[in-house]
């Protein structure tokens, strides 16, 4: 029997989920169809929990945060990740 799941959280916005365990897969929407946004808390990489050889990070930019309310935060966010990237090729 399948255990995954889907949700549409709002119009054109699928979560898909394990139903026995309740833990997220991934999300994809409509307006990006060539994009999935994996959580990566359930990849088991030989690399360790970043999996290297399966992702590209992005370090110069953290996703969405026009929409947030913490913009002090978000500006955290992007120098800690700027920071952790420097070294390292960024992607897209």
């Amino acid at each position: 029997m399948p255990t995954m799941q889907r949700y549409e959280t709002s119009p054109r916005v699928y979560r898909e989920f394990c139903n026995r365990c309740g833990a997220t897969v991934f999300w994809h929407c409509e307006e990006r169809p060539r994009i999935v946004d994996v959580s990566v808390g359930l990849l088991r990489a030989s690399s360790g929990p970043l999996a290297g050889e399966w992702l590209d990070w992005v370090h110069d930019r953290v996703s969405f945060s026009e929409m947030a309310m913490d913009k002090a935060l978000i500006g955290f966010l992007e120098s800690g990740l700027q920071n952790w990237g420097k070294g390292k090729t960024v992607s897209h």
